[in-house]
């Protein structure tokens, strides 16, 4: 009768730490407005952007606006494709925008994790990048087609930097 005494008031006692555990854990998110930046401050390709998050990038004087370090991969290729719709679709031949074990752009969806198609250009583009890979190929896209890297502008809308 003792044991099972003790062993309810362990079982009474363990329900009462994981309710304080996760009241706790609620009580300690972090208040995520605190760390919204100015979004109409200019950043470079140049920066990292690890633990950042896009509100928009300006490409040749024109703005898009974006949520996610993906969509504006995405939007960057769609804009260079209606620029320039052949030299595009050579980025799937070309070794130099690949990246080490995948194709960064293929033909075939089935080549990558989370492949986007380009619009109409039956090109799909592997967006499970971190920023700073986005940053580095988009880096690669812009001197291929010969634009300098001041030509694009990126606006953030949060840096959680400090978080970790």
């Amino acid at each position: 009768m003792q044991r099972l005494q003790e062993i309810q008031a362990a079982l009474e006692l363990g329900e009462q730490f994981r309710v304080g555990t996760e009241k706790d854990k609620k009580l300690r998110l972090p208040d995520y407005k605190a760390y919204e930046v100015d979004p109409e401050l200019v950043h470079t390709l140049q920066e990292s952007f690890t633990h950042t998050r896009p509100a928009a990038f300006e490409l040749m004087n024109q703005r898009f606006e974006v949520k996610t370090w993906h969509e504006m991969l995405i939007k960057t290729c769609e804009f260079l494709f209606d620029l320039d719709h052949e030299r595009f679709v050579s980025f799937q031949y070309d070794s130099e925008m690949r990246g080490r074990k995948k194709k960064i752009f293929t033909t075939n969806p089935l080549d990558n994790r989370k492949p986007h198609r380009i619009k109409d250009s039956g090109i799909f583009v592997e967006t499970n990048l971190s920023a700073n890979s986005i940053r580095d190929l988009i880096i690669k896209l812009l001197q291929k087609y010969n634009i300098k890297l001041s030509d694009f502008k990126v606006f953030l809308r949060a840096d959680y930097s400090s978080l970790h």
